[in-house]
């Protein structure tokens, strides 16, 4: 029996042992008889009420027995809070947050415990005094008054609500999220001074910010350039923010405490993806009824161009899926005639430039069934459009297979202007290798169709390793092919010839397995490259000549050299290397330069292994700096390879690159690198623990009063640290080093009223966001090596090249942090700079160019060379002063454009 409920108490007496009030009466005597043994004061009416218990104990007595006997119905508001946790009590009584944590810390669990537990046990909780008793009081007092109201909206924030509340299947995806995003913002709104869902007044601010922009972009119409002036952000922050919430409503979570994406939505969205990812773009406006890139960033897909035709990719696979699609294309290209499809998808899943690339071969079938690029024939025969045939001898071939019949020389050439409305500056001749054949010199005609004769030579030399010439003849004649002139040229393509015996071949990547044979190397130049230097030296004398009589010539001159045996090949040197784009134009019998492209040539290396000796210096300088500063002091080759065609933008095969790094002729200048083998895997590993650095240059006026500059070595008291593994870029010492070492160009700047220290901080903010990671990666940590490492030559050609490389790709990023989009498709960097006002004219050639007009143009050209894979042969000095002068240039580009 409670206090409360003693007969002989009335309203007034229990107002006065309120503390004591809900005690039981055992639980009152033993209280009172603690406090009277430590000799406590107790005051007058605590007295009063003992005695009166005393006095009127067998009354009690016998009132407990009756209660006991019934057994009493719980309290239903009591039952119906225990459901709540006490951890509600805060969305309430935000101010007593610690008092409770302290009765949750105590076992006091959910509110029908509280709302239960009278205030005397609650008193004996350690901490809790009277003043946090008064406040419990005031709790305890809310739920006695709001019970229902509390449960109601707790139960409500246990339920999960899916957006749109009015979903509607017949207004599709694009409108039905749109609805659910403006919904989200009318719920984020409207619970601003809901605790549950806003905790503080910071979150309120990023919230409203959220819903503001999803109000303004999604029912106002506004752009993110728009709502980022209003709001005083930048686009780039607002972009960003709303695409952030999209994806992660997207993703089908529960969101802002209690919600989620409708289920049909989010099926639809699964079913689309697994639909029309590594599809065409079309396919995909009309399945998700809009052309909105926006969406597409929301459901982390990308975008690519193979040709004229857009593919869908996931998102941050652009520079896999590109070089699958280069492969793509080029396999279709050197297959111009009705091929098998199974066959063109195996040549291209088993690529050499795809090997260690990680793609879904699903875009290949894709692609190859794409109408849009294919012409596709019945019996799964496919080939690539005409538009996208790129070689004389490809579009002669394809002329000539869909005549059906023999055809004359005349005839082929007037279709072939008809089609490609263009004059070719060859003949059908150079369709031979895609199985044409001639009759009589007149009539063309095609046989069954066949795989290039020299991609028959590659496997048969591939497969036998070793063989004579006699094999090899008889298995291309029992395949139905007709020996051509130049078939010992592609058999010592791709073999070496043994010295004792010109008709044995051995595949030229195999040769060390046979050291019993003397295997011939090599010269440096090599028979075709010999011959085409002959050529090209002959035409800057002549201009042009008969073809018969530069083959007399060149014979004539081959008698004093080791290329006698050669010069039976010399016309069909000459016609292979005669087109539209080769050096030479071949018609009617007389030979001539192909200019611009003539001049363009470098004739040193155009014939050794396909041109790709142009990259050997390139590769050679990537391997060296990235084997030097890892950890391991090595890196597998197949690293190396990624590396090299990330930087270079080609797609250089790993037999080329361990070529260029082994340098078995001895070509270029030695690097401290050797190859390994561990257990079949290659490894690039570095063989030395010191580097011979470079000097350290700077670059100052020529006087106080002169803007022309000069470089100058300097000696610096310590010797700079070497390149560390994984060193990570320091961006406030790189931006101290940069306002250092460039602060000769500030008059240039000036010229233009830009500070070029506001000109740093906004480049290196600019490199710090940039999407491409040669930009945000590699640029930043060559020149923080560069002005803060020893370094080597290796590393500082690495360095030039990067620069040369990646300028066209800061245009790019700088158009797209501007813009919020990619820019239009271009061709190289002249294209590019026309999306700049006044840059294209930056880039052309002035002997009165001067400052950084100079340079832009000098910058233009030397990429120009190395793009191409060509070297450039400067000076240590040279080196550094186009380091410092292309990086100027960088910073003053993002400083004039990046507004």
């Amino acid at each position: 029996m409670k206090i409360r409920s003693l007969s002989f108490l009335n309203r007034g007496d229990v107002q006065k042992l309120r503390d004591v009030a809900d005690m039981e009466v055992s639980e009152y005597i033993a209280w009172f008889k603690e406090r009277e043994a430590k000799n406590v004061r107790i005051n007058k009416p605590y007295w009063d009420l003992y005695e009166k218990i005393k006095q009127n104990m067998p009354m009690i007595m016998a009132a407990q027995k009756a209660v006991s006997a019934i057994q009493p119905a719980k309290d239903p508001k009591q039952m119906m809070l225990e459901q709540v946790p006490t951890e509600e009590l805060k969305y309430y009584f935000s101010e007593y947050n610690n008092i409770v944590d302290r009765l949750s810390a105590e076992g006091i669990k959910n509110l029908g415990q509280l709302y239960g537990l009278p205030l005397y046990d609650i008193s004996k909780i350690p901490n809790i005094g009277s003043a946090a008793l008064d406040k419990i009081q005031t709790m305890k007092d809310t739920l006695v008054q709001d019970a229902q109201a509390i449960v109601n909206s707790w139960k409500e924030f246990q339920t999960i609500y899916e957006l749109p509340s009015n979903y509607d299947r017949n207004l599709g995806l694009s409108r039905n999220l749109k609805n659910a995003l403006l919904e989200f913002a009318q719920i984020i709104e409207k619970n601003k001074n809901n605790k549950r869902y806003i905790a503080n007044s910071q979150q309120w601010k990023s919230f409203s910010l959220l819903a503001t922009i999803l109000r303004k972009y999604y029912d106002e119409g506004k752009s993110d350039n728009q709502i980022a002036e209003e709001e005083g952000y930048t686009s780039q922050h607002i972009n960003n923010v709303r695409h952030d919430c999209v994806i992660d409503i997207l993703s089908g979570g529960v969101f802002f405490k209690n919600y989620k994406l409708n289920q049909n939505i989010l099926d639809l969205i699964a079913s689309l993806k697994a639909e029309c990812l590594f599809s065409t773009l079309d396919k995909f406006v009309s399945y998700s009824g809009s052309s909105d890139t926006d969406l597409l960033t929301d459901l982390k897909c990308d975008i690519i161009q193979i040709k004229d035709t857009t593919f869908l990719i996931p998102k941050d696979t652009k520079g896999i899926y590109e070089k699958v699609g280069k492969v793509i294309i080029k396999t279709l290209v050197e297959n111009p005639l009705p091929t098998d499809k199974d066959v063109i998808y195996e040549l291209i899943v088993n690529n050499d430039e795809l090997s260690g690339i990680n793609f879904d071969s699903i875009f290949v079938e894709n692609v190859l069934a794409c109408e849009e690029l294919v012409d596709v024939f019945n019996n799964n025969l496919i080939q690539i459009k005409n538009q996208y045939l790129t070689y004389a001898g490809q579009r002669y071939a394809r002329i000539i297979y869909e005549a059906g019949a023999k055809i004359t020389t005349e005839e082929v050439r007037k279709r072939y202007e008809d089609i490609y409305k263009t004059v070719p500056s060859s003949g059908p001749n150079t369709a031979g290798v895609y199985g044409i054949s001639c009759e009589g010199k007149k009539y063309w005609y095609y046989g069954e169709p066949k795989v290039p004769i020299q991609q028959k030579v590659t496997e048969f030399a591939e497969n036998r390793k070793i063989f004579y010439y006699d094999d090899i003849e008889e298995e291309i004649i029992n395949e139905g092919y007709t020996i051509p002139q130049a078939f010992r040229v592609y058999i010592t393509n791709v073999c070496a010839v043994d010295n004792k015996d010109k008709d044995h071949f051995c595949h030229k990547d195999y040769v060390d397995d046979y050291p019993h044979y003397s295997w011939r190397s090599p010269s440096r130049y090599g028979q075709i490259n010999w011959i085409l230097n002959e050529i090209k030296n002959i035409l800057k004398e002549r201009g042009s000549i008969m073809i018969d009589v530069l083959v007399a010539e060149i014979e004539e001159r081959s008698k004093s050299t080791e290329y006698r045996d050669a010069t039976k090949w010399t016309k069909y040197i000459a016609t292979n290397y005669s087109g539209d784009d080769m050096p030479f134009n071949l018609f009617d019998g007389k030979i001539s330069k192909n200019e611009p492209i003539f001049s363009e040539t470098d004739f040193d290396i155009i014939a050794l292994r396909g041109g790709k000796y142009a990259y050997y210096k390139q590769i050679r300088s990537i391997a060296a700096n990235e084997v030097k500063k890892d950890e391991s002091g090595r890196k597998s080759l197949m690293d190396i390879v990624s590396i090299v065609n990330e930087i270079t933008d080609e797609q250089l095969n790993r037999n080329t690159i361990l070529r260029a790094i082994k340098d078995e002729q001895h070509r270029f200048e030695p690097i401290d690198v050797e190859v390994i083998n561990e257990n079949g895997i290659l490894y690039v590993q570095w063989t030395k623990k010191d580097i011979i650095p470079e000097p350290v240059y700077v670059v100052k006026p020529i006087d106080d009063k002169s803007d022309k500059e000069e470089i100058l070595e300097v000696k610096e008291a310590e010797q700079r640290p070497a390149i560390r593994y994984r060193q990570s870029v320091n961006w406030q010492e790189l931006n101290l080093a940069m306002k250092r070492e460039l602060s000769f160009y500030s008059s240039w700047m000036a010229y233009d009223s830009i500070n070029i220290n506001d000109a740093i901080d906004i480049f290196t903010d600019f490199l710090s966001d940039a999407n491409n990671t040669n930009l945000s990666q590699r640029l930043p940590m060559d020149l923080y090596e560069y002005w803060f490492a020893s370094t080597d030559s290796f590393d500082r050609s690495r360095y030039l090249n990067d620069l040369l490389i990646f300028f066209e790709a800061a245009l790019k990023e700088i158009y797209i942090q501007l813009e919020d989009k990619e820019p239009p498709r271009t061709k190289g960097l002249a294209d590019m700079a026309l999306l700049f006002s006044g840059l294209p004219d930056m880039l052309l050639y002035s002997k009165d160019s001067k400052g950084f007009r100079r340079i832009a143009h000098d910058l233009s050209a030397k990429r120009n060379i190395v793009a191409h894979g060509d070297t450039l042969k400067l000076s240590s000095l040279e080196t550094a002063k186009l380091i410092t002068d292309y990086v100027a240039l960088y910073v003053y580009i993002v400083a004039k454009y990046h507004k």
